[in-house]
């Protein structure tokens, strides 16, 4: 999934995928919050070693912060501000 690579090189500051402000919102039901499925995720050896280098740093799982990066790239994630 070339999709979930972008994101992590954007959470680098490689802004190589952008989500425009005018895009869609979702809305979620809590059903669809509870739903898990399991994905394998083929990703390039040199940037499975920063990946591997970023979720130590930050005491991550992958699934974890696949989950919180999905959530952020679609707008679900509300600031706290």
């Amino acid at each position: 999934m070339q999709f979930l690579e972008l994101l992590f090189l954007n959470a680098l500051g490689q802004a190589s995928l952008v989500r425009v402000p005018v895009a869609p919102t979702y809305t979620l039901e809590r059903d669809e919050l509870t739903q898990t499925d399991r994905f394998l995720w083929y990703i390039r050896t040199e940037v499975k070693k920063l990946l591997e280098a970023y979720l130590v740093q930050r005491g991550l799982k992958p699934s974890r912060w696949v989950v919180a990066a999905l959530n952020e790239w679609a707008g679900l994630v509300k600031d706290p501000k």
